[in-house]
């Protein structure tokens, strides 16, 4: 399972090059793994897309699973919606902490 992030169509985008918005995603995905590396997730990305490839999602428990969330959420310092708690969301997780966490990178 895969999620594609399409660059930002949004406002910001002009004021800030592909550099930025590269460093911001690398940067997420470095802390990502290896915060599912620390749960005995294996996963990998393709830093061309900004894929996330979980190798093992069908053998992630729900504790397991909450536990990453609750790692991400301290990590990141941000409060993952609850529509997106469901291992559906899973492998998008560093797409949607890019959102939420796109306006620290504006300001």
């Amino acid at each position: 399972s895969y999620f594609i992030l399409d660059k930002p169509h949004h406002a910001y985008w002009n004021m800030y090059n592909k550099r930025g918005y590269v460093a911001l995603m690398s940067d997420i995905f470095q802390r990502v793994i290896g915060i599912l590396e620390q749960h005995g997730i294996s996963a990998n990305v393709d830093e061309n897309t900004y894929t996330l490839y979980i190798k093992n999602k069908d053998e992630i428990s729900s504790l397991t699973f909450i536990s990453v969330v609750v790692s991400f959420e301290s990590e990141f310092k941000i409060q993952i919606p609850d529509e997106f708690l469901s291992m559906d969301f899973i492998d998008k997780l560093p797409n949607i902490i890019y959102e939420l966490k796109k306006e620290d990178f504006i300001q």
